[in-house]
């Protein structure tokens, strides 16, 4: 039982919340009596409405979890549940359940389902309000869920400036490409302040002797976590470079 403004409701017979009933939007929910309770100050309960939907859901197919976070947090590869999370995944429109789900589906074993729709969901937010800051955690995801089958469409992202910050863990992720565009891709950035770190970062890892010039400038850099990006990846071209001069 909750006590909500006016009364008391027994929560597991309020009607289920869909998409339309956020905690952006909502202010006033049916009660059981076709009346309405002020939701003000409990919004909480709805977005914990629809995490329960999804959970109630995935417990449906055999598993027995109390939460989504539960779920997350099992180290068990819940390969049945991620297309009720994908299923969900552009209809929730609560930013702490978005983020939730987005968290929930960030699996490297689950790339094979979800890559390609995270990648539509990156594209799909909103460049205003509060989910537009779930693109930055869609971008974490990606990095997690890298994989060259869609080096093109990720770059496309990375070199798209609309998305801001947000690509930084799609610079990040970059470092674990094979193609030999990456370093490309990654310098055609390097000079955008939202991506900077992160760029020298990968050109470090990937050590592409087209990048010193890159790396040597980052090691003037303000920032002492990129200036030590940029140290060593010039550490790393002087030692690739040693190692095939000798041979």
């Amino acid at each position: 039982m909750k006590q909500l403004i006016g009364g008391i409701v027994n929560l597991s017979q309020v009607p289920a919340v869909t998409k339309a009933y956020t905690r952006r939007d909502l202010t006033t929910a049916p009660d059981l009596d076709g009346g309405f309770w002020r939701w003000k100050g409990f919004d909480h309960l709805v977005s914990e409405t629809v995490l329960e939907q999804i959970i109630r859901e995935i417990n449906e197919l055999g598993y027995d979890f109390a939460t989504i976070d539960d779920l997350r947090e099992s180290r068990t590869r819940y390969i049945k549940a991620i297309p009720v999370l994908l299923a969900w995944l552009p209809v929730v429109t609560d930013s702490t359940d978005k983020d939730a789900v987005i968290r929930t589906l960030t699996q490297p074993w689950a790339k094979k389902l979800a890559l390609d729709p995270l990648i539509e969901e990156f594209r799909n937010l909103p460049f205003d309000g509060e989910l537009a800051r779930e693109r930055w955690v869609v971008g974490n995801a990606l990095d997690v869920l890298w994989d060259d089958s869609r080096f093109d469409a990720l770059a496309e992202l990375l070199l798209d400036s609309r998305f801001g910050r947000a690509r930084q863990m799609i610079a990040w992720g970059m470092s674990k490409s094979k193609r030999a565009e990456a370093t490309e891709v990654l310098l055609r950035v390097a000079d955008d302040p939202d991506l900077t770190g992160h760029v020298v970062r990968s050109l470090a890892k990937l050590a592409d002797p087209q990048a010193r010039p890159t790396l040597q400038a980052a090691e003037a850099h303000k920032e002492a976590w990129i200036r030590k990006y940029a140290r060593k990846g010039i550490s790393n071209l002087d030692r690739k470079e040693g190692a095939v001069s000798r041979s």
